[in-house]
């Protein structure tokens, strides 16, 4: 056997094949026990292929080399535990009920009752151990727990979530929590004033400018938000659409959804979803942001996992810029302590020239002046807080970098058109759109921004 094949084995040892070292097929036979005995003999002796094995004794003019004759069993690592939301249509449901903690039916604010049921952790699952085809284990991963952290007003229980009050729902990222509600009937108004509240803020109207809300749970707003504040540790949600200009800010520890944004400031810590279009505005999500049925035009949005639009920039060729992988005030941060890191390395050039020279004064003269040894000591001073602070932005830099690296999955996706004079980003990478194309997905692949239709 040996002077026929060759046996190629892959570095995880998960796959065997048997190449041929002659051209012309060999003459004399073997038996499918010859050839077992033989990858036996090779520590082959899991995963085999009887039908393969038979092919190479009794069909080996069809067979094309190298062919593979054994695989191994791969290991099947064990599923994370996940939150399911027992107040869900969909709580059967694993896969919609995993996907609970992007939170994006809790912008209805459930009311919930006392010791009602809210949610459940459902545990990990164990790996099952895998085979390499030497017959040797390979080890899988068990799933992780998920991490429920105390909420307010809810008792955990064998598993179980449930509300120790009568009032509202919040999900954060890793916690349930059940806040009493703050209810304003119409618009927010000087009588009713700025509002800063533990629970869930409820407005039936809108929000002028000058405004400010602060929620510990969710902000709901039925109507119109101008120039207004808005601040929740949970998520927000505006039904009649944000319409800023350029003043106030939306922020949200979870998602943000709207019926359109124009000249708006929002962060979300996940996702921002808009039904309508994005004008004007600057955009930061954590994970998404998300606008299938309406354009992106002018502004800055900036998305860690990736943006989903129906159009992006306009046929009058509006600049419209987009962040993708990594936050803009990221790279901005990080160009920004590049600028501070030179500056103090110069200076600190200038005070090692200027020691050097009062050294060389000292040699020369046997000792300095009490002016020249004032001059050294507030040299020496000098020196020591500059090291420290450049030691303390090459730190911060260091931080930043760590977290630079693009995510390989992170895209923009363009289901309508995408208009010349975008500007997209990945991390330190950029691209100027200079055509018009419909369609299609921009990714960052080998080092470079790649347009692939859709």
């Amino acid at each position: 056997m040996d002077s026929l094949f060759s046996l190629l084995i892959k570095n995880d040892r998960m796959e065997v094949s048997i190449d041929i070292k002659q051209e012309s097929f060999p003459t004399s036979s073997f038996s499918p026990d010859q050839l077992v005995q033989w990858l036996s003999d090779k520590n082959v002796v899991f995963g085999i292929d009887q039908n393969a094995v038979n092919r190479l004794c009794y069909e080996i003019d069809t067979v094309h080399f190298p062919f593979i004759i054994a695989k191994g069993h791969p290991p099947l690592n064990g599923h994370d535990g996940y939150l399911i939301n027992r107040l869900s249509a969909n709580s059967n449901n694993k896969h919609q009920a995993s996907k609970l903690v992007n939170f994006k039916d809790i912008l209805n604010i459930p009311s919930v009752k006392s010791g009602q049921l809210i949610a459940s952790v459902i545990p990990p699952t164990p790996g099952i151990v895998g085979k390499d085809v030497n017959g040797n284990p390979v080890k899988a991963k068990d799933g992780k727990p998920f991490s429920l952290k105390p909420g307010k007003n809810i008792i955990f229980n064998m598993g179980n979530v449930y509300s120790t009050i009568d009032g509202q729902i919040s999900f954060m990222t890793n916690s349930v929590n059940v806040f009493p509600v703050y209810e304003v009937p119409g618009d927010l108004d000087m009588k009713t004033g700025n509002i800063d509240f533990i629970g869930n803020v409820v407005v039936k109207g809108n929000v002028p400018n000058g405004f400010r809300i602060k929620a510990g749970g969710d902000i709901k707003i039925f109507g119109l938000v101008e120039g207004a504040e808005l601040e929740a540790g949970g998520s927000i949600l505006v039904s009649g659409g944000i319409t800023a200009g350029h003043k106030g800010y939306v922020r949200a520890g979870i998602d943000i959804h709207s019926q359109y944004l124009n000249q708006a400031n929002c962060v979300a810590g996940k996702t921002v979803t808009v039904d309508g279009s994005i004008l004007h505005s600057n955009i930061e999500a954590g994970e998404r942001i998300i606008a299938l049925h309406g354009q992106v035009i002018g502004g800055r949005i900036s998305s860690v996992a990736g943006v989903e639009v129906r159009d992006i920039g306009s046929i009058h060729y509006i600049k419209t810029e987009v962040w993708i992988g990594q936050p803009h005030q990221v790279v901005s941060k990080i160009n920004e302590i590049e600028k501070s890191i030179l500056s103090l390395k110069s200076s600190l050039d200038k005070l090692n020239l200027l020691k050097s020279k009062l050294h060389l004064i000292e040699k020369q003269q046997g000792m300095l002046s009490q002016k020249e040894s004032l001059l050294l000591e507030k040299q020496k001073l000098t020196q020591r807080k500059l090291e420290s602070d450049l030691s303390t932005l090459t730190e911060e830099e260091q931080q930043l970098r760590a977290i630079m690296s693009v995510e390989m999955d992170a895209s923009l996706t363009v289901l309508g058109t995408m208009y010349p004079n975008t500007e997209i980003h990945f991390g330190k990478y950029s691209k100027l759109t200079n055509y018009k194309c419909s369609n299609s997905k921009v990714k960052f692949l080998q080092g470079e921004i790649s347009t692939i239709p859709l």
